[in-house]
């Protein structure tokens, strides 16, 4: 048996991981599952400028990832 640092983790093997944890914690009534979300941030035409991924376990809100685009200004070098 070995400890293997990886860079990067395959979804067979994350299940592999987090399997045993899910079962133990359904056979005591702890529920695990998350409840994914997104809030989009849309310009007046109505195309996704930036926005907020994350979910929510427990009652508790995690933000994953934050999504902005660079105003035309800003990728132009210039200021709004």
């Amino acid at each position: 048996m070995r400890i293997v640092l990886k860079d990067t983790v395959s979804s067979a093997e994350r299940d592999a991981l987090i399997a045993p944890l899910l079962a133990h914690n359904a056979a005591h009534g702890v529920d695990f599952a998350d409840s994914p979300f997104a809030l989009a941030l849309e310009d007046d035409s109505g195309s996704v400028v930036g926005g907020v991924l994350g979910y929510s376990r427990w009652g508790w809100l995690y933000l994953a990832r934050w999504l902005f685009q660079q105003s035309s200004a800003d990728k132009a070098g210039g200021a709004d």
